[in-house]
This record gives structure tokens, sequence and C-alpha cells, in this order.
């Protein structure tokens, strides 16, 4: 949590068009998360334990658009919330 995940991709058009307006999205178990639009996405309390991907839609200036999405590999969120253990000591 608090930390931040950056997607990355590489654009190649067959015709070897310009890329346009490229979309993005983070999903979240599968489920687009609402309002994570750009490359980069701060990790949530509610992604604790959830399976993150990056998707991309390819966007041609010009020709066919937009292309098929394309999703990453998922990325499992564990629990990074420090956690304290007391320890009874007794003389």
């Amino acid at each position: 949590m608090g930390q931040t995940l950056t997607g990355s991709y590489t654009y190649v058009d067959v015709d070897g068009d310009l890329e346009g307006t490229s979309t993005f999205r983070w999903l979240r178990n599968g489920v687009a998360i609402g309002g994570a639009t750009a490359t980069s996405y701060a990790v949530l309390l509610a992604d604790l334990g959830a399976t993150l991907t990056f998707e991309v839609t390819p966007v041609a200036a010009a020709g066919a658009s937009p292309g098929v999405a394309v999703a990453s590999a998922g990325v499992v969120i564990g629990n990074s919330v420090p956690t304290a253990t007391a320890v009874a000591i007794s003389g």
C-alpha cells in the first residue's frame, strides 16, 4: 500500500501508423478500477490481496482504430501493513 505501479508497453502498428491517443486502465481482479486510467497507479488499501493488471488499448493516429485491448500479467498485492506481535516475558 502506498506504492506506485507503472505499466509500460511498446506500440507497433502493422501499417506503420503513428500512435494516436491509446487508452489505459488498471483492473482489480478483472474489474476496471474507477478513475485508474493512466500508466501509473497508486496501490490502495482496497487492493490488498487482489490481483492488479494493466491494460492498454492501442489507438492509431490514422487507419483502423482502436486496436484490441491487451493486458499485462497480474500482480498480486500482498499485505504490506506492518504487523506487531506482542511477546509476554515473565520473570
